[in-house]
């Protein structure tokens, strides 16, 4: 992982919060978080810490939540209009720049970890050598290049995969510190060319590549508009299944017996003004299914799809908008973008809820998470690994 956290020195209180417990979808009022050395230590009321030697901060009632997980997002990409065309043609340094901004625009927006689900291999380069900069950026675990077929979706950011050079290919992606894999399964909005209602690899390629990522202890995340997709995905052992537009009802049960997760990534169609009329189809069949997912307990996941033209880094917000439009509580919707999300990426020993031993990543948000309204836009607080990284709190500091 990326961006390994910095965990400072000392100990830090904070007083007067109403924690969000996302494992029993509960609200733990006038309750006490002791950070030290950018773990939480311990969780109690007031009078256990009578005596507690620590730099206190009154949270003064408000709203104290694990950091948000976004699961796909490009590091790569600028969210400007037809940013993926010119990926390849910009020098190191631009490409620096933009990992720079966008991971500010995430670490601003409360997102605390991320998974890059695509960027060139210079990127993953580039992430080993700014992490050695005194800056608290968002933990990330990265794919490096999707694997995609020739003329495929995604070569832009992508390597032409098959069954005679996958293994390989992962192999290089690792050396240079990918955790996961990603594979185009159909394809996609942003490569007109490619057909998003069917596969791109047969059944035998498919799961020869994810048996052999697989067998390099990698998780798999496989972007699939089409049924068909979503069949060689639910069959052959995939992680996670980005998009997801062309699924069909009877394919929902098959997630929770498959034990794979739907990223449905629906924010782009909330955030850009002019999709196509087939972009907006997919969507609007995505915005459906969610509905039904989550009535029968689909495994979910949050991911924005951020990077790509128009869908700016630090957008996970908007996805919970669009979880929450679907029938989800806020507190519910939380769960799904912190500790499902880190289970999913088996992180969840470290990172997703408030919870003693784990990270200290935590927001602090204004209003009450019980109330539908509540809103995760702009945390007035955002906590990395122990480190007060933004702060609008008018608490009170002793």
């Amino acid at each position: 992982m990326f961006f390994q956290e910095r965990k400072p020195k000392g100990k830090l209180l904070l007083t007067d919060c109403s924690v969000a417990d996302v494992i029993n979808l509960r609200v733990l009022k006038n309750t006490c978080v002791l950070i030290e050395d950018g773990i939480i230590k311990k969780i109690g009321q007031t009078s256990e810490f009578s005596s507690v030697d620590a730099q206190r901060f009154s949270i003064n009632g408000k709203t104290l939540t694990p950091g948000l997980i976004d699961a796909h997002v490009h590091l790569c990409l600028s969210a400007k209009p037809d940013c993926h065309l010119t990926i390849n043609t910009q020098s190191t340094q631009q490409l620096l720049n933009t990992l720079k901004e966008n991971q500010q625009l995430n670490i601003d927006a409360g997102v605390t970890t991320i998974r890059d689900l695509g960027s060139p291999l210079e990127m993953l380069s580039l992430m080993s050598e700014l992490e050695k900069d005194d800056i608290t950026f968002p933990s990330v675990m990265a794919s490096g290049p999707v694997l995609t077929v020739k003329d495929g979706h995604a070569v832009f950011i992508g390597v032409i995969a098959g069954m005679s050079n996958a293994a390989n290919l992962i192999k290089a992606a690792a050396e240079k510190g990918s955790t996961l894999v990603k594979i185009i399964g159909t394809g996609g909005n942003l490569s007109p060319n490619t057909d998003t209602k069917g596969c791109q690899y047969s059944d035998e390629e498919f799961s020869f590549i994810v048996n052999e990522a697989r067998r390099a202890g990698f998780f798999v995340a496989c972007h699939a508009h089409a049924a068909s997709a979503i069949d060689q995905c639910l069959q052959f052992g995939v992680r996670s299944i980005e998009h997801g537009s062309y699924m069909t009802e009877d394919q929902l049960p098959k997630f929770i017996t498959a034990g794979a997760y739907w990223v449905p990534t629906n924010c782009p169609g909330r955030m850009i003004k002019s999709l196509s009329e087939a972009a907006q189809d997919r969507v609007d069949r995505r915005r459906a299914n969610l509905k039904k997912a989550i009535a029968l307990g689909v495994p979910l996941a949050a991911g924005t799809d951020a990077g790509i033209g128009g869908v700016p880094h630090g957008s996970l917000a908007h996805e919970l908008d669009e979880f929450i439009d679907a029938g989800m509580s806020p507190i519910q919707a939380l769960r799904t973008a912190s500790l499902q999300n880190a289970v999913m990426m088996g992180i969840e020993s470290k990172k997703g809820s408030i919870d003693e031993g784990k990270d200290a990543d935590l927001l602090v948000f204004d209003g009450d998470i019980t109330n539908n309204k509540f809103s995760f836009h702009n945390p007035l607080m955002v906590i990395k690994a122990g480190s007060i990284v933004k702060n609008s709190l008018n608490g009170r500091q002793t």
